[in-house]
């Protein structure tokens, strides 16, 4: 998680949307707004949402329970 650099780094289960699949794999998000990773600690569990116009930009992420 680099905050200061607006980026974290997921392994992450296949994204789906109508017309688009990402597989599963390990790659880094920029995220839209850099508070939205604050609190946030390697390991943690998350849903996350990408932007429609760029799949690799993270618009919100909710921390899920472990």
């Amino acid at each position: 998680i680099l905050v200061d650099q607006g980026l974290i780094l997921l392994d992450h289960e296949p994204i789906r949307a109508p017309g688009y699949l990402m597989g599963k794999m390990e790659m880094p998000f920029s995220v839209a707004d850099p508070a939205l990773i604050n609190g946030l600690k390697a390991g943690d569990r998350i849903h996350f949402r990408v932007s429609e116009d760029k799949k690799s930009r993270i618009v919100e992420i909710r921390k899920l329970p472990k």
